[in-house]
């Protein structure tokens, strides 16, 4: 399992992941509810997955559907599907590795224990999730088509985990990057309403800039 330097778990978090691992075979990442704080006081709680499908392909779409802060990414999950689902350095990276955990698995959130997470540092926006895994330009302004793209290439044909024929990886790839792209606005008409946003704002610093140089123009 992963832990930020500036998070702690609840009392026997992981005695109890591990028991409920240990107890249900068809199980393969178990968490507890993410609390994100902020200055020792709890601001929000994040998205409590329970994904108990039975076939693995609705768990990896329920999972894209349902995915906003991945606490369930601090869960404790079997090493040896761990290994299988790799995690890819790109924005986004986090999802792709639990979606992976879910196709192969069932995931189960504890309400009764906790992972608190202290909101800040990498992860606080797009931009420095970016600039600290020198990831693009691109993927900092378009994290969530960035996501969709990479879920794609990894369901259709990247990540060996998805043990499916390739109509059905294929299928599947199209329905979880559509629902990614749906939920976050990552349409075509959503990337042009992004575009045209990021072209007023850089348009609104040039003609500050040039104020600028015109006033020390006529102040030497």
């Amino acid at each position: 399992m992963w832990l930020g330097h500036d998070d702690w778990l609840s009392e026997s978090y992981v005695e109890k992941c591990v028991s409920a691992l240990s107890e249900n075979p068809d199980v393969s990442l178990v968490c507890g509810q993410a609390i994100y704080y902020r200055d020792g006081e709890e601001q929000s709680r994040g998205v409590a997955m329970h994904l108990t499908q039975e076939r693995p392909q609705e768990r990896v779409v329920a999972f894209y559907g349902m995915v906003a802060d991945n606490g369930t990414f601090y869960g404790v999950m079997r090493r040896e599907q761990l290994v299988m689902a790799k995690l890819r350095n790109v924005m986004g990276g986090d999802w792709l590795t639990i979606a992976s955990m879910a196709f192969l698995g069932k995931v189960v959130t504890l309400p009764s224990i906790s992972v608190n997470r202290a909101l800040g540092g990498a992860t606080v926006s797009y931009e420095k999730i970016a600039s600290s895994l020198g990831l693009s330009r691109f993927q900092a302004l378009f994290p969530h088509l960035t996501i969709a793209w990479c879920a794609f290439q990894d369901i259709a044909w990247r990540d060996p985990v998805y043990s499916l024929p390739r109509r059905k990886r294929v299928l599947l790839a199209w329905a979880c990057q559509r629902t990614i792209r749906l939920r976050h606005d990552s349409s075509v008409v959503g990337i042009l309403r992004r575009c045209m946003n990021l072209g007023k704002e850089y348009g609104r610093h040039l003609i500050e800039s040039v104020r600028g140089i015109t006033a020390r123009e006529r102040d030497p």
